[in-house]
C-alpha cells in the first residue's frame, strides 16, 4: 500500500513545473470498433494430453477462469474448437500433438464412414465453454487425407494446392455433417465456423507435424460459397468466416477472395492471425474491411517461448496492437494453456493470465474503442455508452517507470477513478481509487500493464472538427497547396488517417482550420500527435492579438502542445506547417488533434 500511495501522489498535489509529465489525449467523440468479446481456440482438446488428467473440480475451476469472471476469471466469450481431420493410416510425424506422432482419429476416415466414438476427452471444453454462454466457433485446419493431393493432412509435397479439385462441394457438405452432429449428439449448436487456416501460407507440407492445407484464393472462395450454401441447405445456424489469414500483408489474396460475389456473401467475419505482422500491414486491416463492410476478429496469437513478466507483456501489447492497430471487434489467445502452470490437481495462473485479465475482465462486449493519443507508451482506452463508463489501459513495457497525466476534459461529469495493475510484483492488484477530474496523473511502474476505469454524465463536442481525419477527408481543414496536402493511411498515429503535408523541394505547405465560439478571456490548449521526414514543422494558433505556436521534427510521433488566452471575439485559426527545405521529399504528418480548455 505504501507504494500506491507514492504513485497516486502525484496525482492529488502539483507536477514539478520542470518535469510536466506527458499527456495521453483521450477523445471520447472519436469511436471505433464496438468489440464483440475475447476467446480462445487450441488443439489439445482431440489429443489432450495433461488435461484429462485433471479432476472434474480443476476442469470446472478452468473452465470458469476462461469463460466467467468469478473471482479473477477473463471472462471470455469466444471459445474456437478444433475439429480434426486425422491422417491417413499409418502416418505417425505428427509432432506438434501432445500425445505423440500419431494423429488423433478422423471424422471421416474413409469416404461415408463416420467415427463419432471415443470423443469425449475432446467435447468437455467446448461442452463447458457453450453452458458458460461462451459464442462457438468451429475451425478446420484440412480436408480429410482422401480429399487431399497427397493423401497427407499435413499438406503437399512442395506447399501448393492439398484439397483435389473437384472436391470442393464435398468438403462443404464434410464439415456440415460434423456441425450436424455436434448440435444434434453433443448439444454444441456452433454459431461460426471457419473452413480454412492459413491457407495463403506455404508451410504446409507433407510428413509435418499437424494437419494443414494450402488453398489458393480462388479455391477459397468456392470453398466459402459452398460451405455457405449446404449450411442453409441443411438447416445449420453456423455462419461462415474466414480465412484465418497468415500474414497481415496477404491483402491481395483478401481482395481476390472477396471479389467473388458469392464468397463475398458467404463470409460473415474477416479472421486474420496475429504471427506475422508488421505496423503498416495491420494498420491497412481496417480501412479494408470497412470497404468490404466485414466485420474483423484476432482469431489467433499465442506465446509459448516466454514467462513471467516477458511472457505477460507480449500479451499486452499484442491486445493492444489488435485493438489498436488492427481495430479487431475480437480477439482470440491460441492455446490458454500458454498462461497457465500445472499444480497437481490445478491450473496456476502465470503473470500473462493477469496481463490478459487487465483487458478482458475491463474492456467488455459492447464497449468502443476510442482515440486515445498516447506517444510515450501503449494506451487503449473504451467507452461503455450504456453504462457511461470509461476504461483506460496502459502497458509499460520499458525497463523505466514512466510518469503520464490523462486528459478527460472531453467527458462531463468524471467520477472517482479505479485502477488495477500487473507488474512483476503485483497480479491484478486493486489499488487506491481518487476523486473525479477532468485530467490526473499517474506513475506506470516499469514492464507494468495498469487498467482505469471511471464513470461520466456526457461527452462534450470537440472544438476542433474531424481532428484525427477519420472522416477520409480533410474538410474543414484546408489544405494549401492543394496538390501537396491531404488525408492518407500511410502514417496514422490512431485509427486509420492522417493529415499530410508531402513537400517539393523548397516548397511550403499548410493544413489550417478556422474555430469559433471560444470564451473570451479563458485559457486553452491545442494538441496534436506529429511527425516529420526531419524537417521542421509548426503548430501554431493565431486570433485577435493572439499569437502561440511550437515546433516539431522527427520521424517518430510526439505530442505538439499551444496553450493560448482565447481572443475577444473567440475566434482562432490552427495550423500546421512545413518548409521550405532542400531535401529530396520532405513531409510531415499530424493525427489526434484536440482543442479544449486548460
Amino acid at each position: 500500500m505504501t507504494l500506491w500511495c507514492a504513485v497516486w501522489l502525484s496525482i492529488v498535489s502539483c507536477v514539478a513545473a520542470d518535469a510536466e509529465p506527458p499527456v495521453v489525449v483521450l477523445e471520447p467523440s472519436v469511436t471505433y470498433q464496438t468489440l464483440v468479446g475475447y476467446g480462445q481456440g487450441n488443439m489439445d482438446q482431440a489429443n489432450p494430453g495433461w488435461f484429462t488428467e485433471l479432476s472434474t473440480a480443476g476442469r470446472n475451476e478452468f473452465l470458469d477462469r476462461l469463460y466467467t469472471l468469478k473471482g479473477d476469471g477473463l471472462g471470455l466469450t469466444i471459445c474456437r474448437t478444433y475439429l480434426c481431420a486425422g491422417d491417413a493410416p499409418g502416418h505417425a510425424h505428427w509432432g506438434r500433438r501432445a500425445g505423440g506422432s500419431v494423429s488423433p482419429p478422423a471424422f471421416e476416415p474413409e469416404p461415408g464412414k463416420w467415427q463419432w466414438e471415443g470423443r469425449e476427452a475432446s467435447l468437455w471444453h467446448p461442452q463447458g465453454a457453450a453452458k458458460r454462454g461462451a459464442t462457438m466457433v468451429a475451425f478446420v485446419n484440412s480436408p480429410p487425407w482422401w480429399m487431399t493431393v497427397s493423401g497427407c493432412t499435413s499438406g503437399s509435397a512442395g506447399g501448393s494446392n492439398n484439397l483435389r479439385a473437384g472436391m470442393e462441394d464435398e468438403f462443404a457438405s464434410y464439415v456440415c455433417e460434423i456441425l450436424k452432429h455436434y448440435r444434434d449428439a453433443w448439444g454444441i449448436d456452433f454459431d461460426r465456423v471457419s473452413p480454412i487456416n492459413e491457407p495463403e501460407a506455404n508451410w504446409w507440407k507433407e510428413g509435418e507435424g499437424q494437419d494443414g492445407c494450402h488453398v489458393d484464393a480462388d479455391q477459397a472462395a468456392l470453398i466459402f460459397a459452398l460451405l455457405d450454401k449446404r449450411l442453409r441447405e441443411q438447416g445449420v445456424r453456423a455462419r461462415v468466416q474466414g480465412y484465418e489469414a497468415a500474414f497481415a500483408q496477404s491483402l491481395g489474396y483478401l481482395d481476390q477472395v472477396l471479389g467473388d460475389e458469392e464468397a463475398f456473401q458467404a463470409l460473415t467475419d474477416l479472421t486474420c492471425h496475429q504471427y506475422q505482422t508488421d505496423f503498416h500491414s495491420l494498420k491497412r486491416w481496417p480501412p479494408r474491411a470497412k470497404l468490404h463492410g466485414k466485420p474483423l476478429w484476432m482469431s489467433e496469437w499465442g506465446d509459448w517461448t516466454n514467462k513471467g513478466m516477458d511472457q505477460a507483456l507480449n500479451y499486452a501489447r499484442k491486445l493492444h496492437e489488435a485493438h489498436r492497430l488492427m481495430q479487431a471487434q475480437a480477439w482470440c489467445m491460441w492455446e490458454p494453456s500458454l498462461i497457465f502452470d500445472r499444480r497437481g490437481e490445478r491450473l496456476q495462473p502465470r503473470p500473462a493470465y493477469y496481463a490478459v485479465a487487465q483487458f478482458t475482465r475491463f474492456a467488455r462486449p459492447g464497449m468502443t474503442l476510442i482515440d486515445a493519443s498516447d506517444v510515450t507508451l501503449k494506451t487503449t482506452a473504451y467507452l461503455d455508452p450504456r453504462e457511461h463508463t470509461l476504461v483506460v489501459i496502459t502497458t509499460n513495457d520499458t525497463d523505466q517507470p514512466v510518469e503520464l497525466t490523462y486528459d478527460l476534459s472531453g467527458l462531463e461529469g468524471v467520477g472517482e477513478v479505479q485502477a488495477w495493475r500487473t507488474s512483476e510484483t503485483e497480479s491484478l492488484a486493486a489499488l487506491d481509487a481518487v476523486p473525479g477530474r477532468s485530467n490526473f496523473t499517474a506513475t506506470l511502474p516499469a514492464r507494468s500493464v495498469t487498467t482505469f476505469r471511471t464513470t461520466y454524465t456526457g461527452i462534450r463536442a470537440p472544438l476542433i472538427a474531424n481532428g484525427c481525419f477519420e472522416t477520409g477527408r480533410l474538410d474543414p481543414w484546408v489544405g494549401s497547396p492543394t496538390d501537396l496536402t491531404g488525408v492518407q493511411d500511410n502514417y496514422p498515429h490512431g485509427g486509420s488517417y492522417d493529415g499530410y503535408i508531402d513537400l517539393k523541394p523548397g516548397a511550403t505547405g499548410s493544413l489550417s482550420q478556422r474555430v469559433t465560439g471560444l470564451t473570451s478571456g479563458a485559457r486553452y490548449v491545442l494538441m496534436a500527435a506529429c511527425a516529420t521526414s526531419g524537417i521542421t514543422a509548426t503548430l501554431s494558433v493565431e486570433g485577435q492579438d493572439v499569437s502561440a505556436k511550437t515546433s516539431v521534427s522527427g520521424g517518430t510521433y510526439q505530442h505538439a502542445r499551444v496553450e493560448f488566452v482565447a481572443p475577444a471575439d473567440g475566434a482562432v485559426t490552427v495550423a500546421y506547417s512545413a518548409g521550405p527545405d532542400p531535401g529530396e521529399h520532405p513531409w510531415a504528418t499530424i493525427d489526434s488533434v484536440r482543442l479544449s480548455p486548460n
